[in-house]
């Protein structure tokens, strides 16, 4: 009898000791990985990369020299040269594959302006002699007055971009004429100690270098005042006259 007693209390021990399993443990699922501060601000920096990527890509491809599409010069009205809106009603664009530029006689004409009625109805704020040191493009140079290095932007005008075909030659337009060298500064306004806007001549005054870009269609009048050597640059399809204008 106390045989099987023990057997019973043994028995009984055995099925304590076992442990019933957690309901929850049966179903529970895998826990999510949360994203860390560290990965968020990543992926926020890659998509703003991607979104200026974009963005300059379409800029640069809508840029003239990448556009196909183009109508004739003939298309701008004198009227709208003399009234200084050509340009704004009608924005440059050049067309690479109507265009051959061997060397500088394809585009610069012995067309030379020194001082004339342009400058004789100016204001200037004062004038000096100057030391060209930089050329930034064709409408805009670095000089040494005083130990100083002057920004300094060529009034009434505005050329094209840099990397266009006449930004380019605009640039070689005036640095062969005038760096390194002595020019005359006319200055029209002080925007700071280090930047203004001036007529620009060579040393001698022969050239004028505000008219002779515009007659020479390596630049824009802006406003009336170089309007009728714009006029004249169209008519002999001069320089970037010389190509397609976009509509």
């Amino acid at each position: 009898m106390s045989y099987i007693l023990d057997a019973l209390r043994k028995a009984e021990n055995e099925e304590r000791k076992k442990v019933a399993p957690v309901p929850l443990e049966i179903f529970d699922r895998p826990k999510q990985k949360k994203i860390s501060a560290f990965h968020g601000i990543g992926l926020i920096v890659i998509i703003i990369t991607l979104n200026i990527i974009i963005t300059g890509s379409f800029i640069y491809f809508k840029s003239p020299l990448f556009n196909d599409r183009a109508i004739d010069v003939s298309q701008i009205s004198p009227e709208s040269v003399l009234t200084g809106t050509a340009l704004t009603e009608t924005p440059l664009k050049i067309n690479q594959n109507n265009i051959t530029v061997n060397n500088k006689d394809d585009v610069l004409h012995p067309v030379q302006h020194g001082e004339n009625t342009h400058t004789s109805k100016i204001r200037y704020i004062y004038s000096y002699k100057s030391e060209v040191i930089g050329v930034t493009d064709g409408c805009q140079i670095d000089i040494k007055h005083e130990d100083r290095i002057i920004k300094t932007v060529f009034a009434d005008i505005l050329c094209s971009e840099k990397r266009s075909i006449f930004g380019r030659v605009a640039k070689r337009f005036t640095t062969d004429r005038i760096f390194p060298k002595t020019v005359w500064i006319r200055v029209v306004e002080q925007r700071s100690s280090n930047s203004i806007v001036a007529d620009v001549f060579t040393e001698d005054k022969q050239i004028f270098l505000n008219s002779s870009l515009v007659s020479e269609g390596l630049a824009g009048s802006v406003g009336k005042r170089f309007a009728s050597e714009q006029l004249e640059a169209i008519k002999k399809h001069r320089g970037m006259w010389s190509a397609k204008i976009i509509n």
